[in-house]
């Protein structure tokens, strides 16, 4: 067994997905045990649970080899009366760590309104910039957390290409200390329930630097933040938001826009807002754009009517067929396999409202599973 070739036994041991065998194929043989680490550590959250963040403070020490051996964090603040003890560890594992690239920071879920930065005790809110400081990270995704000051903001803007903000606000006092030329490195940035963040991403101070952003989620069509990144965006996704639906800011064009995907409900699929957006988007990439992709959230239970109105594909078609280029539409339903009659009746739908675009193959209708693609599959779409 020793004889095994290194990609031989990379092989088996990605084949074992349940920690438990994994924890046991590592004990089998001393040929699996390095590779068994590396898909057992290779994912970590760090909580303000005392036992487990002790015993994993632990096994860094005992082996500290470990620790290169995380790419991915998801890091859940701690309480700030959190016992010295349980900080130490916590610290003691973030300062072992030396080869992230994908970091997730989230405010303690428990609170019942958002953690915000000052509360944060002294010693872990230093670890945590020293752990943004030291790595290269390729993603940072930063998750309910209220008034960030503006140095720290900076330093999120430079740390990596890839960028996320969720219910997450600067702190009004100190956006002065926001450095624009930090987001020179930025190339995708979602941001969503976070208007202080965008705000200041718009003023004048940042809004010279975010030129070379290439990606851009946001949650809000009226957002300045797609005036402002115009001139370069290539991808953009929008989910529209009924109470924010004044377009009178959407840029006349995006020049270098090549696909955009619009994310709703199903309920929504006839609503003014969204022809609105999907119209001002073909409109403004005319010549550039490839795709346009509708995304409908989950659909658990299916709505006895699952045609869209004549109205709605008869603009979408007008839209889609307007554009310089040769754009396609991509439709897309999380739908289980027992409702395949609710499938095919919407593809038959489309086909039949959207004659011209399905006769030229530029007209596509698929599944897609949201467990599947898991919380951060857009970033794998934003990477291609």
């Amino acid at each position: 067994m020793d004889a095994l070739p290194p990609e031989l036994i990379h092989a088996i041991v990605g084949e074992i997905g349940e920690v438990g065998s994994l924890k046991m194929c590592s004990l089998v043989s001393r040929i699996f045990l390095e590779s068994c680490q590396k898909t057992l550590f290779r994912s970590l959250t760090i909580a303000d649970d005392h036992v487990e963040s002790s015993t994993l403070w632990s096994r860094l020490q005992e082996s500290p080899h470990l620790g290169r051996y995380v790419e991915s964090i998801v890091c859940i603040f701690p309480q700030p009366n959190a016992p010295n003890a349980e900080l130490h560890a916590l610290c003691g594992i973030l300062d072992h760590l030396t080869n992230v690239r994908q970091c997730v920071l989230v405010g303690d879920p428990e609170l019942e309104d958002l953690y915000h930065w000052r509360d944060l005790p002294t010693q872990f809110s230093a670890a945590i910039v020293n752990l943004i400081q030291r790595l290269q990270l390729s993603q940072l995704h930063v998750f309910s957390i209220a008034s960030l000051p503006g140095d720290i903001l900076t330093m999120f803007f430079a740390a990596a290409p890839t960028l996320t903000f969720l219910e997450t606000s600067v702190d009004p006092m100190t956006t002065a200390d926001v450095v624009g030329p930090s987001l020179l490195t930025l190339r995708n940035l979602a941001i969503a329930c976070s208007p202080s963040i965008a705000n200041v991403l718009t003023s004048p101070r940042c809004s010279p630097h975010v030129a070379r952003i290439r990606k851009l989620w946001v949650d809000d069509a009226s957002s300045r933040l797609i005036s402002t990144m115009a001139q370069n965006l290539q991808h953009i996704r929008i989910e529209p938001d009924a109470d924010k639906a004044n377009l009178a800011d959407f840029p006349p064009q995006l020049p270098c826009l090549q696909s955009s995907e619009i994310a709703l409900n199903f309920d929504q699929r006839d609503s003014p807002l969204f022809i609105t957006i999907l119209s001002s988007l073909a409109e403004a990439a005319s010549s550039t754009l490839e795709e346009i992709c509708v995304t409908y959230a989950p659909l658990y239970i299916s709505p006895l009517d699952s045609s869209l109105a004549p109205q709605t594909m008869v603009a979408v078609e007008t839209a889609i067929v307007g554009c310089g280029g040769v754009p396609r539409i991509r439709w897309r339903l999380d739908v289980s396999r027992d409702r395949e009659e609710f499938f095919n009746e919407f593809s038959v739908c489309l086909a039949k409202g959207m004659s011209k675009l399905h006769k030229y193959g530029r007209l596509i209708v698929e599944r897609y599973s949201s467990d599947d693609e898991g919380m951060f599959s857009w970033v794998e779409q934003f990477s291609r």
